[in-house]
């Protein structure tokens, strides 16, 4: 029988005639022209700054010496010579790192990309430089994949940050994205079953699937719109240097680009080539072949029919006895089990996995093997199976994540694939199963629902890196900033800084940071909208293995309201409901503020006490309205009296007390009071249009002159005050001493 040609050899063949049938696409391009801002540019920048993906094989990647290589290496550094300039490279670890220099200007262009609208808030790109289809790449038992929004429940293994990411979850929001950290990282979660797919370069899946040894894995479909259109990005602020690179990658050839491609894989699909023609006239040719020689082969195969069945038979001992012995030696716990749900073979790993022994797990059943939740599931999936079976439908292989009870406590988490075992006649007789231990994945799937739960909290977080460029918020972050996730990944927290703290601030906040590795306290932040905001601000350093700062994490809440609270708990407490006034408490508080101040410097100051004159009878007569209506009128005509430095207090009813610090000569005290009782000896006229006389009573007491305490200032100017009273109201008095031994007048 005519060996089939390998797909490999196949697919080379196709694409030497592609090749051929582009060789008359010209050799050479004309001289490229640059415009004299272009040329400019060229003789005076020389030198740009490149990042790239540092593990993105083929296509490029950094190796071991620091040298840029791979299909976009040669790609561009060929467009670069072709208009004169030399590029540098800017050393990233990851392809995240890569995005963050872009946005924060640390590089002028990115290598290798696909144009896509988060893209386009920062960079500008040239014409497609190259190319190439995605693939929707399974393990080998999955079937053909006709279209994604078909699936259900199935799980998608992306590397985050790229165009693929943003797609997906655009289209096909039915697939549970799982991100990954790079291309070959999403392959090997589906190889390794931590996910059922993953959508790739056709160029990077087949290098990875030869590299890394992922022979489990298949090619299962393909998304003609996901076709990647490779570009060079560029900063938005250079539309020149733009100008320049785009004009050099016009210049490559498709010669040009097959062959730099070819370096690096072993096959390539151009565009243009009518696949599915090829491949029929491949076929065709093929049974032609077979026809041709089946006639041939007839003879040959009766004659060697008698010896074929010997060897038939001792090659199926064989295959038995090294399938067995593959199974008795298999990590996985292999079973067999009859139709009835009673197991007929389990490997000897099931005393590794549930420490029960092969001969326990024999003549245990579904429900005994399984917790009752997973036995359910179990049986539901074998009920099914059977009907199908009687009903002669095909049956549907049988995957599911199970939970099974341990000999010694405990239970451990199982991920399960079942499929129907069949005889010569095409029945199903047996079913065989695998069983994969997954707590370790579990457990960290549950963490992550954990972390991410906990992520998403009503206060804000944010991430950054070692260099505090943002690179990650959550949602309650955005509540209390205004800035959007977009917004502010790849930005830096500085965005949200008021002018409320200075730079001596800040130092020590990161002082403290950098020795304690934490700092927590209150700061004043900055909206997106300006407004200016009081936080509660938790900033923690994340170390690395290497013992070094990895990332930043910060932990804010919005505490307008608490701050809106203890004003106004100060507000009751230190201040007259009625006028707003300071209330005795503040007001002896202040006076004592003041006393010290004076005997340290050697001051004077005065203390006035204030009564309204026949205040009761406005009350009596008119009511507490217009009672109310007054005092405050009483309360803002003395403070106007005062300077800022001065304090006016209500202390009582009708009773005032006025503080007046650092005066010249005790005659400012009564210029003062005299200015405030002719200012109260004016008439108020109410919102009722009510006219109302009031006066005052006003004592003076002076310090240094009259008492050498806070308490004797206190009760000389209440004396002072109540003399003016007896002498009829509307008077200033000045205190007056008495020789001793009655000293206070």
């Amino acid at each position: 029988m005519l060996a089939r040609p390998p797909l490999a050899l196949t697919l080379a063949t196709v694409f030497m005639l592609a090749i051929s049938s582009m060789a008359t696409v010209g050799a050479s391009e004309p001289p490229i022209e640059f415009t004299p801002a272009e040329k400019t540019y060229i003789a005076q920048v020389g030198t740009i700054k490149m990042c790239v993906d540092p593990d993105w094989a083929p296509f490029e990647r950094i190796n071991s010496q620091g040298k840029h290589e791979g299909i976009a290496a040669d790609l561009v550094q060929l467009v670069a010579q072709r208009v004169g300039l030399r590029i540098e490279l800017l050393p990233v670890k990851d392809w995240d790192e890569s995005l963050a220099a872009s946005k924060s200007k640390r590089c002028q262009i990115i290598s290798f990309l696909n144009q896509t609208p988060a893209r386009d808030a920062w960079l500008i790109f040239t014409d497609p430089i190259f190319f190439d289809p995605n693939v929707i790449i399974t393990r080998e038992e999955h079937g053909f994949i006709a279209d994604l929004k078909g699936l259900r429940g199935e799980s998608v293994a992306l590397p985050r940050g790229t165009m693929v990411e943003e797609r997906v979850r655009r289209d096909f929001p039915n697939l549970t994205v799982v991100l990954t950290g790079s291309e070959p990282e999403s392959m090997k979660q589906v190889s390794e079953r931590q996910a059922d797919l993953t959508i790739r370069s056709l160029i990077v899946a087949a290098n990875a699937i030869k590299k890394e040894g992922l022979f489990n894995l298949k090619i299962s479909g393909q998304i003609p719109e996901y076709t990647n259109q490779l570009r060079i990005g560029i900063l938005k602020d250079e539309p020149v240097l733009r100008a320049i690179l785009n004009k050099g990658v016009n210049t490559l050839t498709p010669q040009e680009r097959a062959a730099i491609s070819n370096q690096h894989v072993a096959v390539n699909i151009q565009q243009g080539i009518d696949w599915t023609r090829v491949y029929v006239l491949l076929a065709l040719l093929t049974l032609a072949i077979l026809i041709a020689l089946y006639i041939l082969r007839k003879n040959r195969q009766l004659q060697a029919a008698l010896t074929a069945s010997d060897e038939a038979r001792n090659a199926l001992r064989v295959s038995e006895e090294r399938h067995r012995l593959l199974a008795d030696n298999a990590s996985d716990v292999i079973w067999t089990m009859d139709l009835n749900g009673r197991f007929t073979y389990v490997s000897p790993s099931v005393e590794r996995l549930r420490g029960y022994s092969v001969a326990e797990v024999m003549q245990q059943t579904l429900e005994q093997a399984l917790t009752p939740a997973s036995a359910k599931i179990a049986i539901d999936g074998l009920s099914q199976a059977l009907a199908a079976i009687h009903a002669k439908q095909p049956v549907v292989d049988f995957r599911a994540e199970l939970e099974q009870p341990c000999k010694q406590g405990g239970t451990v988490w199982t991920e399960v694939s079942v499929s129907g075992i069949q005889n010569d006649s095409g029945e199903f007789v047996n079913l065989l199963g695998v069983a994969r231990d997954i707590s370790e994945r579990m457990r960290a799937d549950l963490e992550l629902r954990i972390a991410a739960i906990a992520f998403d909290s009503q206060d804000g977080m944010i991430v950054t890196d070692a260099q505090a460029t943002i690179l990650r918020v959550n949602s309650a972050f955005t509540q209390i900033t205004g800035y959007s996730a977009q917004e502010a990944i790849g930005q830096s927290p500085r965005m949200l800084r008021s002018d409320r703290h200075d730079a001596d601030f800040y130092a020590a906040m990161w002082a403290t940071v950098e020795t304690a590795g934490a700092w927590h306290g209150e700061i004043w932040h900055q909206r997106k909208n300006g407004e200016i905001f009081p936080e509660q601000l938790t900033i923690t350093a994340i170390m690395g293995s290497s013992g070094q700062v990895t990332h930043y994490v910060g932990t804010l809440r919005d505490i307008t309201l608490r701050k809106q609270l203890e004003e106004e708990v100060a507000q009751l407490a230190f201040f007259d409901p009625l006028t707003q006034l300071p209330n005795r408490r503040l007001f002896n508080d202040r006076l004592g503020q003041a006393f010290t101040r004076a005997q340290r410097s050697k001051l004077t100051m005065a203390l006035m006490f204030i009564d309204l004159d026949k205040f009761k009878p406005v009350n009596d007569t008119h009511g507490h309205e217009v009672g109310d209506w007054m005092l405050l009128t009483v309360a803002k005509r003395i403070e106007s009296c005062l300077r800022t430095s001065d304090t006016a207090a209500r202390v009582g009813g009708d009773e005032f007390l006025v503080l007046l610090p650092e005066l010249q000569t005790s005659n400012d005290a009564i210029a003062v009071a005299e200015k405030i009782r002719q200012a109260l000896e004016q008439p108020v006229v109410t919102p009722s249009e009510l006219t109302l006389h009031v006066s005052a009573s006003i004592g003076i007491a002076i310090y240094p002159d009259h008492a050498q305490t806070a308490q004797d200032l206190l009760h000389l100017g209440d004396r002072a005050m109540y003399q003016a009273k007896n002498v009829g109201g509307n008077f200033v008095q000045m205190c007056i001493l008495q020789s001793e031994p009655d000293r206070l007048v």
